[in-house]
């Protein structure tokens, strides 16, 4: 998870970014009026799912845990459950199907909650990486 989320040579296609980055990216192109429909609605479902797996495992992993990892692990869980929740309701604001080749969001109030969604979802996921930085060192 760090090493992706850090874009580490090798672990991300050239012009996409993932982590942070990725948000930073995603929230440029909403507002630059860029983002593609189909992939605009595509991400927010699969990272949202993603990110909803995040949490499962990290609800069931910090159950057999003890001490300083538990402590970390339910702290990560926490941001991981608002980064799920905020992607959430970017993949409902933009539900998949019946695009047209080439279309992209309007910048319109639907792109505005959305934007902030996924600067809450980009806050709550530095708050949990530097967690996770945390419990890889112990």
């Amino acid at each position: 998870t760090l090493k992706h989320a850090s874009n580490t040579d090798g672990w991300i296609f050239d012009a996409y970014r993932s982590g942070t980055e990725g948000f930073a990216l995603w929230i440029n192109s909403l507002e630059q009026g860029k983002a593609g429909t189909f992939g605009n609605s595509y991400n927010a479902l699969v990272w949202s799912e993603c990110r909803t797996h995040a949490v499962n495992f990290l609800e069931e992993y910090s159950a057999k845990l003890s001490g300083e990892r538990k402590v970390l692990a339910e702290e990560a869980l926490g941001y991981y459950q608002i980064v799920a929740e905020n992607l959430k309701v970017v993949a409902d604001l933009y539900p998949l199907g019946g695009y047209k080749e080439g279309e992209t969001c309007p910048v319109d109030t639907t792109l505005t909650q959305a934007v902030i969604a996924l600067n809450t979802a980009k806050e709550a996921e530095v708050k949990a990486l530097e967690v996770l930085k945390k419990y890889v060192v112990l």
